[in-house]
């Protein structure tokens, strides 16, 4: 299913590149933010985890961030809310958004908020590597 997302939203990014969009465009200039649309899209494609489980490399709870081993006692026993997994969810795209808002800054690029919010929802499951490659 994540394999899906991904590829949806990867030909999304690269024909929202091809359509113009001028009247949409939004200065890329370190201030973008992802927008609550992309939060709960990616909370509905996650799904909600009370508890911590391990997923590949890693424990992940809430709506898929990462739970660290100095706090995986505590969420194992106590769980954690949907309102605290979505705050986490937020501080997480956060990060990414920093990342997206250097990359774009560094090459000039203008992009909508659409665009932005692909490329964050493309790190949040890829990671940013992209970004210095």
């Amino acid at each position: 299913m994540k394999k899906r997302f991904l590829c949806v939203l990867l030909a999304a990014v690269m024909l929202l590149g091809i359509v113009q969009t001028a009247p949409f465009q939004a200065k890329a200039a370190s201030n973008m933010a992802a927008s609550q649309e992309l939060i709960e899209l990616i909370k509905q494609f996650e799904g909600f985890l009370q508890y911590p489980k391990w997923d590949y490399k890693q424990y992940s709870m809430g709506y898929g961030t990462v739970c660290g081993e100095h706090e995986l006692a505590y969420y194992q026993a106590n769980g954690i809310t949907r309102e605290e997994a979505e705050e986490r969810l937020k501080m997480h795209v956060n990060n990414f958004a920093a990342a997206i808002n250097s990359f774009i800054d560094t090459y000039g690029i203008t992009m909508t908020q659409q665009q932005f919010d692909a490329m964050i929802s493309l790190s949040y499951n890829c990671g940013t590597g992209w970004v210095r490659e």
